[in-house]
């Protein structure tokens, strides 16, 4: 016996110019022409140099500094500021702009289920794949659904149990699930991801099926649903679809209906032989069984 593990899975400054002295310009005439007659004091005095521009020209023109009159010394004070980048943008554009994860503020879209392009069939009506492709050398076992408001939190499952002719596993380890994804005899896989908008897919090389087994059924169960009370009444569009490997046809399709909420478990659907050939059975049947109570339920010792 076999123990199976169940569970899963941060300004300018003012010039200080002085006033320009001018002694010599206010004082008058009588006083450096004292007792000359009155032609002589109509003519230019001694002196040009006292009665024209003072002699520092620098002193009553431009004053002796321009630096201090005109623009400050440090255009940088008057204009821009030292750093462009405080009165503009922020340093770090990241931080105004998306967040770093875009994942926390926009989850990607969910891939969409594959449309149908297989023959569409109904509860309980068995169909051959041989028949339908002769060249059937593996397949894929795709299984998809939707969760209703309800249903937020569910994490579904599939399985698929390997079965004797009288409906039980020829031993413990013949089931596979996520904590046993192959089979003993390598034919049976589940696959770790699906790039054709299906939630699981079982792969399954039918040839290579150990001569023991008669039919090999496909389960979606819930996780914990006995735990939190979930069930089938939060599931909507459930299907199961049957792909050629090789070719990637779809061969058939079986669209769930049924959905209640006493139901945890569900067997979509089978596959098993029939003389030479494989065939599909359409089930859909539910069950209030758990993944534990299916394993007791096809022989499985948990």
């Amino acid at each position: 016996m076999v123990d199976i593990p169940m569970t899963s899975k941060k300004p300018m400054r003012t010039s200080e110019l002085g006033g320009i002295n001018r002694v010599g310009q206010s004082q008058s005439l009588q006083s450096l022409c004292a007792g000359q007659t009155a032609p002589r004091r109509s003519t230019p005095p001694p002196n040009r140099a006292q009665s024209t521009p003072p002699p520092n020209r620098a002193q009553s023109t431009p004053p002796p500094n321009r630096a201090q009159s005109t623009p400050p010394p440090n255009r940088a004070q008057s204009t821009p500021p030292p750093n462009r980048a405080q009165s503009t943008p922020p340093p770090n554009r990241a931080q105004s702009t998306p967040p770093p994860n875009r994942a926390q503020s926009a989850p990607p879209p969910r891939r969409p289920h594959p449309p149908a392009a297989g023959t569409m069939v109904q509860k309980g009506q068995k169909i051959s794949l041989s028949q339908l492709d002769p060249t059937l050398e593996q397949i894929e076992v795709g299984m998809g659904w939707d969760l209703g408001p309800g249903g937020r939190g569910y994490d579904l499952d599939v399985e698929a149990f390997l079965l004797k002719a009288d409906g039980t596993v020829p031993g413990d380890d013949w089931f596979v699930f996520y904590n046993q994804p192959g089979s003993p005899d390598g034919a049976v896989r589940l696959l770790e991801a699906s790039v054709s908008g299906d939630d699981a897919v079982i792969q399954v090389r039918l040839s290579q099926v150990n001569p023991g087994v008669a039919k090999i059924a496909f389960i979606v169960t819930i996780n914990e649903a006995r735990t939190h009370g979930r069930h089938f009444g939060n599931v909507a569009n459930a299907y199961v679809r049957i792909v050629n490997s090789s070719t990637r046809r779809e061969l058939v399709r079986f669209q769930l209906t049924d959905y209640y909420n006493s139901v945890c478990s569900m067997v979509v659907g089978e596959i098993y032989r029939y003389k030479n050939e494989w065939r599909f059975n359409p089930v859909g049947n539910g069950t209030g069984d758990d993944l534990e109570g299916l394993c007791r339920r096809y022989g499985v010792n948990v």
